[in-house]
């Protein structure tokens, strides 16, 4: 029966720690009391379901200390670690069978101002393709004076050869070796490649226009959301970043998956707005492109996938 109860101790602790929630509370009374952290409140909770469990927690409130309980806080770091511990086997079995990896260490503040190093690794799986990234362990270093590597975005005052801060650094440690960041260097791919677009242009900036207009007018703003109701929709109008691609992605999808609410909301803007002749003359030209423009793309894409 202790195997089986154990087995639902894991469970416990891999829930915990995927959603990221605090094991225990302030205080620690005992088991037949709730309010004592999450992990013994999901013990407690689960007994309802389970006959080992339940049994379990019984024997504890009838024996006391005389029953081993694996429910102490000593308990609860030892099933934290050895499932950390079976974690990293695997992690490095994986890497040893992997021909291509790298490691990356980086430093920060965490929110007791203590300087925390990051120790990851990212490798090939050989057999599927895929690419792993995998954090080995956080550690505590005051001491921050050793530096392996740079890697920043292509701005001249990170990046620059003679007063970029990676020159500098180099100055004072020579193997400090500089990588332009790639994915900034793809994002920027992207953006001057989709730049050379009228189209495109136009599409993206209509829809930072729309963001302005109904986005950062309340009433507007609770004009679309009650639209989208009678869709069951709950979206928000996003802007477009000029620094992350992905902004863009995340601001046109929103806007397709909104059409309906969007032209319905333009429309009553325009119908309601009489006495104002500029929000008027904004609903009727927004109107009009997203008709347009997005029907042209939404076609775009449709002929596209059928090639």
């Amino acid at each position: 029966m202790n195997r089986q109860v154990i087995t639902e101790l894991v469970d416990i602790v891999l829930y915990l720690a995927r959603h990221n929630l605090a094991f225990r509370g302030h205080t620690d009374t005992g088991i037949p009391n709730t309010q004592n952290g999450n992990f013994k409140d999901l013990v407690i909770l689960m007994a309802k379901n389970s006959i080992p469990l339940s049994e379990h927690i019984h024997k504890i409130e009838s024996s006391g200390k005389k029953e081993y309980s694996f429910l102490t806080w000593q308990r609860q770091n030892q099933l934290i670690e050895s499932i950390s511990e079976e974690i990293s086997l695997q992690i490095q079995l994986a890497i040893k069978k992997s021909h291509m990896f790298s490691v990356s260490i980086d430093s920060t503040f965490d929110a007791s101002r203590k300087e925390q190093v990051s120790f990851v690794v990212r490798y090939v799986d050989d057999s599927l393709g895929d690419v792993f990234e995998r954090v080995i362990a956080v550690k505590e270093s005051p001491a921050t004076k050793e530096l392996v590597g740079q890697s920043y975005d292509g701005a001249s005052n990170m990046s620059g050869n003679y007063k970029g801060l990676q020159a500098r650094i180099k100055q004072e440690n020579p193997r400090a070796l500089f990588v332009w960041c790639h994915s900034h260097r793809l994002a920027l791919i992207i953006k001057q490649a989709v730049s050379s677009d009228s189209n495109t242009i136009d599409l993206f900036g209509y829809l930072e226009s729309l963001y302005v207009f109904i986005w950062c007018s309340k009433k507007r703003a609770a004009l679309f959301r009650e639209n989208q109701i009678e869709h069951s929709q709950s979206h928000a109008v996003k802007r477009v970043s000029t620094t992350r691609w992905s902004s863009h992605s995340a601001a046109l999808n929103t806007i397709l998956k909104c059409h309906d609410a969007l032209l319905k909301t333009l429309s009553q803007i325009k119908d309601n707005e009489k006495g104002d002749p500029v929000i008027r003359s904004v609903g009727v030209t927004a109107t009009w492109h997203c008709k347009v423009h997005l029907w042209q793309l939404i076609f775009t894409v449709i002929f596209n996938q059928r090639i």
